[in-house]
């Protein structure tokens, strides 16, 4: 329970941090602490949440839980610090991978390892939940960047086309690109007109009519198939059904 705690609040200390450095004012439709308060206060309030997690992943006294736990938010902060400073108008897959597993599913490998190690489970049960863990994580991100496409402002929390607006090509707009190389608005949002809300809400609708969001909706079915595939090497038990179901609930977000 104190692990998982410890997982919980790290995502939330990096929710605080990553709202500030994106100057989001909303998130799921509230507002944002740096909407409200100064950004030294957001800063140190994202330190603190930080300090708290490390604490509590501290107190399962189990040395390899806490390498992990310090060695997961290495992983997540550089991924966010090479963001800052490489092209965020990148449309490769192996770039777009990298930054999700960062992100998202590192976080998953950890909750899904540590949960292990601190149960006692044979190693190689640890890799294949870790495995799992970050096949999910992989899956969870992918459906969260289709909804910047598909979803519904108030539902998702934040406008749609977000990402793009940010110069953030992922992957419903990757396989928009590779389809049409030659495609003139996504050439102006790469270049001079990076961030033009117009051009953005025209890439979304080019998006939405185009296989793109079927294609990257396969991809995370993939994902989520390679996952349960995984589970075959636990236990069987009910346990490893509300695994096999979390799986299934990530690519069964509404579209």
């Amino acid at each position: 329970m104190t692990f998982a705690s410890a997982v919980e609040l790290l995502h939330t200390a990096t929710l605080v941090h990553d709202d500030l450095v994106d100057g989001a004012l909303f998130r799921r439709g509230v507002p944002t602490l740096n909407a409200n308060w100064t950004p030294a206060a957001t800063i140190l309030t994202g330190d603190y949440l930080f300090a708290r997690s490390a604490s509590w992943a501290a107190s399962t006294q189990d040395v390899r839980v806490m390498t992990q736990f310090a060695e997961s938010l290495m992983i997540v902060v550089s991924g966010e610090l090479r963001q800052q400073f490489t092209s965020k108008a990148s449309i490769s897959r192996d770039d777009y991978a990298k930054r999700i597993f960062a992100k998202t599913a590192s976080l998953f490998c950890l909750a899904c390892e540590g949960a292990a190690v601190l149960g006692k489970a044979p190693e190689a049960q640890i890799q294949a939940i870790t495995e799992y863990g970050r096949l999910v994580g992989m899956a969870f991100q992918v459906m969260d960047d289709i909804l910047d496409f598909v979803g519904q402002a108030d539902h998702i929390g934040k406008p749609v086309g977000g990402d793009l607006q940010q110069g953030l090509f992922t992957l419903p707009a990757i396989f928009f690109c590779e389809a049409n190389p030659s495609d003139a608005d996504v050439a102006a949002l790469r270049g001079a007109d990076a961030g033009n809300r117009r051009i953005v809400e025209r890439v979304v609708e080019k998006v939405r009519s185009s296989g793109a969001i079927q294609a990257a909706h396969r991809e995370a079915r993939e994902y989520v198939q390679k996952a349960r595939e995984l589970l075959n090497q636990l236990p069987q038990n009910d346990y490893t059904q509300r695994l096999h179901a979390l799986a299934e609930f990530t690519v069964a977000r509404d579209l």
